[in-house]
């Protein structure tokens, strides 16, 4: 399989996922976290951050215990300065 496919199915498949995970959303919780690491495999940085920032709002216990900061899933959005003041604030959750 080509590079490209391999490329295009990723997109596909997470796509697809995010679309379950709002459409599950109308009906039951769905943390914002799970919606952000989706967000951050389709490469949509900003969509990503917002997200984040409802998780940490919705104090999901996930992300308070700092793993905002090591989780792989947000490896590209480090170098953003939103991504900064995210992690400060988780931090500032977990205290």
């Amino acid at each position: 399989m080509r590079k490209t496919d391999r490329k295009h199915r990723f997109h596909q498949f997470f796509s697809s996922l995010l679309g379950h995970l709002e459409r599950e959303a109308q009906h039951r919780y769905i943390s914002a976290y799970e919606i952000a690491s989706v967000y951050a495999a389709l490469g949509e940085g900003e969509k990503a951050l917002k997200a984040l920032g409802r998780s940490l709002d919705e104090r999901s216990l996930y992300n308070v215990g700092n793993n905002v900061a090591t989780d792989p899933a947000f490896k590209n959005l480090r170098s953003d300065p939103h991504y900064a003041n995210l992690l400060h604030r988780a931090r500032s959750l977990a205290e």
